[in-house]
């Protein structure tokens, strides 16, 4: 049987993006944060209509991209994106003794989900089956904490709808 989506994402914007996303650093983003403390979370969902994947950094940036094409950018035009970002933030910190040191960057299998938590001294991650995580691993509680990111993209689609 045919996946309904590739493992691989058809969109070369969407490869850079999540690769720099990956890459960045606290300090290329003159962002202040401590050893045990979350200057970033990148959260990748595959799904039927391609890989999302959300963006969050403490600078106030928040985007959602989709590996087939297409890009939202939020944290600076939405105050309620911004909060839930924030908030998003904070848990990921709390959740950084719970995770692994990251060793694999590929995108999830279809179905499935990864969060890497970016921090001064690496990058951690996690990844689950979408539709059987287990609630005392950190991907349950860390896209628990995207979910309000992603209402307040779908509360501003309407405002994407009408731009040219």
């Amino acid at each position: 049987m045919t996946p309904l989506i590739s493992a691989e994402p058809s969109d070369e914007g969407y490869v850079a993006f999540r690769q720099k996303a990956l890459s960045t650093t606290a300090a290329e983003l003159h962002i202040d944060a401590k050893a045990n403390e979350a200057f970033g979370l990148v959260a990748d969902i595959a799904m039927p209509q391609g890989i999302i994947t959300i963006v969050v950094l403490k600078d106030g940036d928040v985007s959602l991209y989709n590996s087939k094409g297409g890009f939202r950018l939020g944290g600076k035009v939405s105050e309620e994106i911004r909060k839930a970002a924030k908030q998003a933030l904070v848990t990921a910190t709390a959740q950084i003794p719970k995770m692994n040191k990251a060793g694999d960057f590929s995108v999830p299998l279809p179905g499935h989900s990864k969060v890497y938590v970016l921090t001064p001294v690496g990058t951690l991650a996690d990844q689950a089956d979408s539709t059987h995580m287990d609630e005392k691993r950190p991907i349950y509680t860390l896209m628990a904490a995207i979910d309000p990111v992603i209402t307040g993209f779908r509360h501003l689609e309407p405002a994407y709808k009408d731009a040219p």
